[in-house]
């Protein structure tokens, strides 16, 4: 299989349940609102960490790039060691800091609320992702840059194009840091961008004629599937039917997986899609964003679209 590098974040989650629907709070006149949750857990995320995870766990050789803070979480360690992941590609900060954070709330209709702490600056952000690429030599067959800051995922897109290194950006939920020159840089450095609704909605408010400076466009709508720009030409696919609807959290991280996975089996983009949504769902049937385990994955797709193209012959 291939050689992915997977550059982004690493994160512990702490993720919240709140027993009603967000949309039956009360509208203070204020900010300044308490809510009871009915649940808390502790998760290992980090889109970087969940992409790679979900990679590798479907064959390929993932090696996530992200800064773990001080020091690695002694859980988080042992988890990735038990997976099997590559770490080369973390790397530790300074001493004492905290490495990114994510506190997520969700209600039971899988509307969430994340707050982002992404750690302290990575002052040699771009020396580093040279050096890791450099040691890998011409390995590498392909580059997911996962939702990060602007000042990380810009340089990163520029630094795969300088090196004709293929790749993917999302800017995820960083996109509300991400300022006008800052959509435009990433356009600039990018053929593909996949984007949620409210996130292509963004970089069209800031990004002149968006879709027709991209080679690919894909745009996730949750339940309502997908949308994706291909040739000019504007493409939907439904999404996937879940069994059962354990938790939303990850499903964004699962679905950009699936859809590279398949690309690099040399799927369509259409299958690629249906791909994404499968993983997606999968994910959504388990608990936490490195939960799921896609051993079923091609049973799922043929179940799912009634339909066995020939790059799934490769998946076991």
């Amino acid at each position: 299989m291939s050689t992915i590098l997977v550059v982004g974040t690493y994160a512990m989650d702490f993720v919240g349940s709140y027993p009603q629907a967000f949309s039956t709070l009360p509208t203070p006149s204020a900010l300044n609102l308490s809510i009871q949750l009915n649940g808390m857990r502790k998760g290992f995320g980090g889109c970087a960490m969940n992409i790679a995870v979900s990679l590798h766990r479907l064959g390929h050789h993932a090696i996530p790039f992200a800064e773990v803070g001080g020091e690695i979480d002694s859980d988080y360690a042992r988890h990735l060691n038990e997976i099997g992941i590559d770490q080369r590609g973390l790397i530790k900060s300074s001493e004492g800091s905290l490495s990114a954070h994510a506190l997520i709330l969700t209600d039971p209709e899988e509307n969430q609320f994340t707050a982002f702490y992404p750690g302290e600056p990575k002052a040699s952000f771009r020396e580093d992702l040279e050096a890791l690429i450099d040691s890998l030599s011409d390995r590498i067959e392909f580059v997911v840059i996962a939702p990060d800051e602007p000042e990380y995922m810009i340089p990163a897109a520029n630094v795969c194009r300088e090196r004709e290194l293929s790749f993917l950006c999302d800017p995820g939920q960083c996109t509300t840091a991400f300022k006008p020159d800052d959509c435009e840089a990433l356009v600039e450095a990018s053929s593909t961008i996949c984007f949620n609704r409210f996130e292509h909605e963004i970089f069209e408010t800031y990004v002149k004629n968006l879709d027709e400076r991209l080679d690919l466009t894909i745009v996730t709508q949750g339940s309502d599937g997908v949308r994706f720009k291909l040739n000019d030409s504007w493409h939907h696919e439904r999404a996937a039917r879940p069994r059962q609807r354990i938790d939303p959290t990850g499903c964004g991280d699962a679905f950009r997986a699936g859809l590279v996975h398949a690309h690099l089996l040399k799927a369509s983009w259409q299958d690629a899609v249906r791909a994404g949504c499968v993983l997606a769902t999968i994910n959504l049937e388990h608990l936490g964003t490195q939960g799921h385990d896609p051993t079923d994955f091609r049973t799922r797709y043929i179940d799912e679209w009634s339909d066995t193209p020939s790059w799934l012959e490769e998946v076991v």
